[in-house]
């Protein structure tokens, strides 16, 4: 019995698995600072968007490729963006903005009480 297990599935189980260990980590975080928002929540969101987004542009390029979700540009039979993973990063962006909003909006309640 032969295993193979392919460099692009390998690499789309390492960013899942990297992504529920920084979201546990964050989860810690707010539950010892007690606070909601912080620049950690800030810099882990916006640093999964951008991973989500480098794997959506890499992993269509590695020589094991199969097509698991849908495409989201393509040219030709060149497959530019796989749409499931850049839209989860394009979300994640979105997402650290928004709150980046919250955070600003937070620390400003914070100095107004002192």
């Amino acid at each position: 019995m032969t295993w193979k297990y392919s460099v692009s599935l390998f690499l789309k189980d390492v960013v899942l698995e990297l992504t529920f260990v920084i979201l546990f980590l964050v989860v810690l975080v707010i539950l010892c600072t007690q606070k909601p928002f912080s620049k950690i929540l800030l810099r882990c969101s916006t640093g999964l968007g951008i991973l989500y987004i480098d794997t959506a542009i890499i992993v269509p390029r590695l020589p094991d490729f199969e097509l698991q979700t849908f495409i989201l540009v393509g040219i030709n039979d060149v497959i530019i963006f796989e749409g499931f993973y850049f839209i989860i990063g394009l979300v994640l962006i979105i997402f650290s903005v928004l709150m980046k909003a919250g955070f600003d909006y937070q620390t400003q309640l914070e100095d107004e009480m002192l």
